[in-house]
């Protein structure tokens, strides 16, 4: 005696008017957006778009006359963003040290205002920035590889190591951490530890092949230290085992 909801495939009639009278009794609540929601939404929306620049510019100027001011707020963001994507750092700066003086604990305003110096080629002031995002919010991950970003962009590999390696510690690596662990790497001449991170790299976009191809040119690189060889060969074995390893299907 299996109830009629456990035993019909596709949907029927009934199981729908059941799922309806189910969350009827339910009373309807609307969560209002956040800051940060509106924000990151803003920054997607800058960076998906499909319209020319000039455009997104344009229909986001109107949006900073409309609205609260957490929404004009969202649309003065978004469109100092359009503004940089359009190389007019001088007009993003403007709107930006406002938004940032205004809410200096919003950490997107202070991210966007660093970015634009460092597309702008005001490294400095662009580092001075980042060393204040960090300060104030130590705990970012965004904020430690941006800035490790721009610390080797500026060839300072000894400061950008420690942000990458507690990125490491704390988090699941992304190609991107790799990357950057690679040319952080080649830039202090390490390079077998510049071969191996640049592997990962390879490996974590599903190039496999190419991955091992890194590991061998660290295994040259590493000059017959014992201790690297066999930790690179063993890596080799791994990779090479999934790579001739029969498909599952």
């Amino acid at each position: 005696k299996v109830p009629e909801f456990l035993r019909t495939h596709p949907l029927p009639v009934s199981r729908m008017s059941d799922t309806s009278a189910r969350a009827a009794k339910y009373p309807y609540k609307q969560v209002a957006d956040s800051q940060d929601f509106r924000l990151i939404r803003m920054k997607l929306r800058v960076k998906q778009h499909q319209m020319p620049t000039k455009e997104v510019i344009k229909e986001l100027e109107n949006e900073t006359r409309q609205g609260t001011q957490d929404q004009k707020d969202a649309a003065t963001y978004g469109l100092a963003l359009a503004l940089m994507k359009d190389r007019q750092f001088d007009k993003a700066r403007k709107l930006l040290v406002p938004l940032s003086k205004r809410k200096p604990q919003q950490l997107h305003y202070l991210t966007a205002r660093a970015l634009n110096e460092y597309r702008d080629e005001k490294q400095q002031t662009s580092l001075s920035l980042f060393r204040e995002a960090k300060q104030l919010f130590p705990k970012s991950r965004s904020v430690n590889l941006l800035y490790a970003k721009v610390l080797l962009h500026n060839g300072k590999p000894e400061q950008a190591l420690p942000f990458l390696n507690q990125d490491l510690q704390l988090y699941k690596p992304t190609p991107g951490v790799f990357d950057l662990l690679s040319i952080a790497y080649g830039q202090i001449n390490n390079p077998v530890r510049g071969f191996q991170y640049r592997a990962e790299y390879f490996y974590s976009l599903g190039h496999t092949k190419d991955a091992i191809i890194q590991l061998e040119q660290a295994l040259r690189a590493a000059n017959n230290n014992f201790y690297l060889s066999s930790q690179i060969e063993n890596r080799i074995g791994q990779l090479t085992a999934e790579l001739n390893a029969p498909p599952l299907f």
